[in-house]
């Protein structure tokens, strides 16, 4: 069992005593109660020493986290789909493992349970394949995860065993809403490999946001955004900005024109190495043939590989739709540095870690969901 909290980046390995320890932790107990509720032996002094390393870590923090202020259910505003947004599920589960947790409602269970019993017994019994993914609150549940990846995704086939009844969240993926003020913009997650498979049929999506699926997370643009430092602009410059970004993204040589914008004539993976490792001692508890640990591996190894043409349709589609629903975060100059950075990275893999991966630009920008971000920050104008 691994607990992780990625508001902090920290994440704590437990074996099965240690989590029936936090398990009976429900804040109404006191250190006997703890361990009679648990039914493990330990003395106060070692279950001190314990507490008081997951405090350390920030794992049992008690208060609730800032709420979101961007975030909000769809309003029913017109969508604007990305202009030639093409997307086929395949089914073969690439996306299974690039997830920390992968959540179900108890419905959501029960389906799943009902699809494969046999997984992990889990007809039997839910806890041997859902856990709580948060606390002891049983709203929602995080799948248990085989070599990093959902235990629904047959080992042998890749392919999803419950695709008919998988979750909302799996359902909905890959699709990328941004409220932009009097529209709702409709892009692709491109950590999805089939996301950047042009052969697939154009995107389909309701005509209104009133439509889009309730629990669709889809943030909201601030009325103010902030370009760079000490540049704050509004909702609509910034449009105006990100719409002259996607222009330079149909031109000749747009990762380099856009890499200028971000790092001037520095090299994108500079000083990358250490950022890495820091990732991959964050992720040491996964299994070898975890595909994020892989995933990491290749990177850490390109960083030494002069960059390679990868396919320039399927660049472009990743420009395009990453840039039509750039968030800000934590300047706008600072999120197309991390656009360029995936890109710049994933022309480096090797020729083996290419083949080994579905899309490389799609495993480049898993990593970044996982917290790779360019060593250096933007360039200021």
């Amino acid at each position: 069992m691994v607990l992780s909290d990625d508001r902090r980046g920290q994440t704590l390995a437990l074996g099965p005593r240690e989590w029936r320890l936090v398990a009976a932790m429900d804040g109404t107990r006191d250190a006997a109660g703890v361990r009679a509720a648990a039914g493990v032996r330990v003395a106060d002094e070692e279950l001190r020493r314990f507490v008081t390393e997951l405090a350390g870590l920030g794992l049992l923090d008690a208060e609730p986290g800032e709420p979101a202020s961007t975030s909000a259910f769809a309003r029913d505003l017109p969508l604007e789909v990305l202009e030639g947004a093409r997307f086929r599920c395949d089914g073969r589960g690439d996306c299974c493992g690039s997830f920390d947790s992968i959540l179900f409602t108890p419905l959501e269970q029960a389906r799943a349970r009902a699809a494969a019993p046999e997984v992990l017994d889990g007809g039997d019994d839910p806890g041997r394949v859902f856990l709580p993914a948060y606390g002891l609150d049983d709203a929602l549940a995080a799948v248990a995860a085989i070599d990093g990846t959902c235990a629904y995704r047959d080992a042998a086939t890749g392919r999803c065993r419950i695709h008919p009844a998988r979750p909302h969240g799996c359902r909905s993926y890959p699709l990328a809403p941004l409220d932009v003020g009097d529209a709702i913009r409709v892009s692709l997650r491109t950590d999805c490999a089939c996301a950047l498979d042009l052969d697939g049929p154009p995107l389909e999506t309701p005509a209104r946001g009133g439509e889009l699926p309730r629990a669709l997370h889809v943030p909201r643009l601030p009325a103010r955004v902030t370009i760079a430092e000490g540049e704050d602009v509004s909702r609509e410059a910034y449009l105006a900005w990100l719409d002259a970004r996607l222009a330079e993204a149909r031109g000749d040589a747009p990762l380099e024109a856009l890499s200028a914008i971000a790092f001037g004539d520095r090299d994108p993976v500079a000083g990358l190495a250490e950022p890495l490792a820091r990732l991959r001692a964050r992720h040491a508890f996964r299994a070898p043939h975890d595909p994020t640990r892989r995933a990491l591996e290749a990177a850490t190894r390109a960083l030494d590989r002069a960059p390679a043409p990868l396919p320039e349709a399927r660049e472009r589609a990743f420009l395009r739709a990453r840039l039509f629903v750039l968030w800000p975060e934590p300047t706008a100059r600072d999120a197309l540095a991390a656009v360029v950075l995936t890109l710049a990275l994933a022309r480096r893999f090797a020729p083996e870690d290419r083949a080994a991966m579905a899309c490389p630009i799609a495993s480049a920008d898993a990593l970044r969901a996982h917290g790779l971000r360019p060593a250096a920050r933007a360039v200021r104008p």
